[in-house]
């Protein structure tokens, strides 16, 4: 993601990076979709699809942790209940630390940040609802490629827990609309799911560089705006994204 601008400004082209800041993304996420080990598989599957999740998503993430063989050996025989399996490999003990304080408990109930469990859950969920939002962005005609000898370069975006930047490439007269309606885009597939996004200041924010025909009239424009662009997200909420000019 450094070098995308850089890309940009090389090939004469305008480019954006959205960044978007997901309140709370990694405990909001699991507490709606962790399950209790005595509920079975059908309490957990049942919990995805009340949070949005598409039925060939459900069945994705199910064939994923059931074809994780290990988790479903037993000295001399198997468990039914795979999720009873994964919990009994990773929580016999947990370690965990607080800062200048560090100890060890006995992990009885729930599944915390950090902890094995827990990442693949938030993985395999955050990665559906990032497919999901890529191709919605697409289907809006939202492109992230920057031209070079060899052809178009194809760029996707990054997530790293609650963080997320989503490149963009478009004409200087264009790139701010694009940016803005992929800001309307990600706000509505993220409250789909029971998230929502962070607009607060040094939160989620764009970084626009104006490049090609048209670069300096759009930069004008954007400075007439203050850099505050009003967004019009897709259930008729109006919020005001950032952008910081290159």
């Amino acid at each position: 993601m450094r070098l995308f601008l850089d890309g940009c400004e090389a090939a004469g082209e305008s480019g954006s990076l959205l960044f978007l800041d997901v309140v709370a993304a990694f405990a909001s996420l699991l507490r709606k979709i962790v399950f209790q080990v005595d509920d079975g598989d059908e309490a957990w599957l049942f919990k995805l699809k009340e949070q949005g999740f598409q039925e060939a998503d459900i069945s994705s993430i199910y064939e994923h942790l059931t074809n994780i063989l290990w988790i479903s050996k037993k000295e001399g025989g198997y468990y039914a209940n795979h999720s009873t399996a994964l919990v009994l490999q990773f929580y016999t003990n947990t370690l965990f630390s607080y800062e200048n304080c560090a100890g060890v408990s006995t992990s009885c109930r729930g599944s915390a940040a950090g902890t094995p469990l827990a990442n693949i859950m938030y993985g395999l969920a955050m990665s559906k609802i990032l497919k999901l939002l890529q191709e919605s962005i697409n289907k809006d005609g939202i492109v992230s490629e920057i031209s070079a000898p060899s052809g178009k370069c194809n760029m996707v975006m990054a997530s790293f827990h609650d963080d997320l930047v989503i490149p963009i490439t478009s004409l200087a007269c264009n790139i701010v609309n694009h940016t803005s309606s992929a800001v309307a885009t990600s706000v509505y597939v993220f409250n789909s799911f029971g998230l929502q996004l962070n607009f607060s200041n040094n939160k989620s924010e764009a970084i626009v560089a104006f490049n090609g025909i048209g670069a300096n009239n759009a930069r004008i424009a954007l400075m007439l705006s203050k850099s505050q662009v009003p967004v019009t997200n897709l259930n008729g909420e109006v919020i005001h994204i950032r952008f910081v000019n290159l």
